[in-house]
């Protein structure tokens, strides 16, 4: 019984990454943004993001560069 309880902690620590490996991942250069510094993202980030909730959840991602946005809405399993 002591042995199972860590062995059930690791498998849980460990589960997220599992599940998230698995999760699409959205860019918001493929909805038109980009990380030049001067163009206002928000719709291309918002876009990325919905794109991922609707499949269930996955992280969007900004590529290297400046992202300028403004409000978004985060949805439930985006990171």
């Amino acid at each position: 019984m002591r042995k199972t309880l860590p062995t059930f902690i690791s498998i849980l620590c460990f589960l997220p990454n599992l599940v998230w490996g698995a999760l699409p991942t959205c860019q918001p250069e493929h909805f038109g943004g980009k990380a030049d510094g001067h163009t206002l993202n928000t719709d291309a980030i918002q876009k990325a993001i919905d794109t991922c909730a609707a499949q269930g959840g996955g992280r969007v991602e900004l590529g290297k560069g400046v992202w300028l946005s403004g409000p978004i809405l985060m949805k439930s399993n985006i990171s």
